[in-house]
This record gives structure tokens, C-alpha cells and sequence, in this order.
């Protein structure tokens, strides 16, 4: 943490939780959304990844 920041060591985090499980659940454990809602379960890890793209965009205080 000394030569990087932490809003962007956050959103990294961030961003391997929301796409980390997904393949797995999908691929490994045979998930899957509610039938006619797979747009919605895409829409929304799309909306959860750019939110943690724009925070950690405008999270850096500059000094």
C-alpha cells in the first residue's frame, strides 16, 4: 500500500467480488437467474462494476 493508492486497491477488490463468483456459480454449480430475468442479473453486474469504476475515479482526494 506504500506505492499504491487504496481507492484503487478498493476497486480492484470491489470488482473480484461482483465478477469472481459469477463464473463459478454459473460454470461450476449450474446457477442460473430466474427464467426471463438473465437481463436483469446482467444489467445489474454491469451497473455494480462501472459504480465501483466511478467511485474509485472520483474517490481520490488530490492534494
Amino acid at each position: 500500500m506504500r506505492r499504491g493508492s487504496v481507492t484503487v486497491a478498493t476497486t480492484a477488490g470491489t470488482l473480484m467480488e461482483i465478477a469472481g463468483p459469477d463464473p463459478v456459480g454459473i460454470l461450476l454449480l449450474d446457477d442460473r437467474a430466474r427464467p426471463g430475468y438473465g437481463w436483469l442479473a446482467l444489467t445489474g453486474l454491469v451497473l455494480a462494476a462501472a459504480g465501483a469504476l466511478v467511485l474509485s475515479r472520483f474517490a481520490e482526494v488530490r492534494t
